[in-house]
């Protein structure tokens, strides 16, 4: 399964866990969905402490066509939903990173949070803004700066000696 890494800049994050978002439907009132945040604890990266958190993001799709149960009532469905799950981590300097699920899901679930988390005096507001790259200052830096320089290389199988210039 594709797996994606969003990363984004804090602005405000849950308190209390679990955090839970207000239900919000699909226009009907009888398909109403929660997510909510957990809390694991640190993550499994060891050069710094992140905090690690879960997402449970349920979601609908549209369905037309026939469920069976389990007894052998066939009934009409129009609609089906799963559970879905994410992971977010957060570093100590306030960025978070989206992981462990296809990016649709994790864009829409940033996006419930965002809209569905709001401020009753409890702190359990989630928010965070997109990070934009200026490629033309990052090469710049780049070339100029310790980040461009080659340390090292691994030449496996092409039986070179002294390899100098790699492309």
């Amino acid at each position: 399964m594709p797996q994606s890494i969003i990363m984004q800049k804090l602005e405000s994050f849950p308190q209390n866990f679990p955090a839970r978002t207000n239900s919000m439907g699909t226009g009907t009132t009888t398909l109403q969905f929660t997510s909510e945040i957990r809390e694991l604890g640190l993550s499994e990266y060891t050069e710094e402490e992140i905090n690690k958190y879960q997402v449970l993001h349920p979601i609908g799709n549209s369905f037309e066509g026939k469920g069976i149960i389990e007894d052998g009532s066939e009934h009409d469905l129009i609609a089906v939903s799963r559970d879905e799950t994410f992971n977010i981590f957060r570093t100590q300097d306030d960025f978070l990173l989206f992981s462990d699920a296809k990016k649709a899901i994790i864009e829409h679930g940033i996006k419930r949070l965002t809209e569905g988390t709001y401020d009753h005096g409890e702190g359990n507001v989630f928010k965070s803004e997109k990070i934009t790259i200026d490629l033309s200052s990052l090469k710049e830096e780049i070339q100029a700066g310790a980040l461009g320089r080659i340390r090292g290389g691994w030449w496996r199988g092409l039986q070179i000696a002294d390899v100098e210039v790699a492309y």
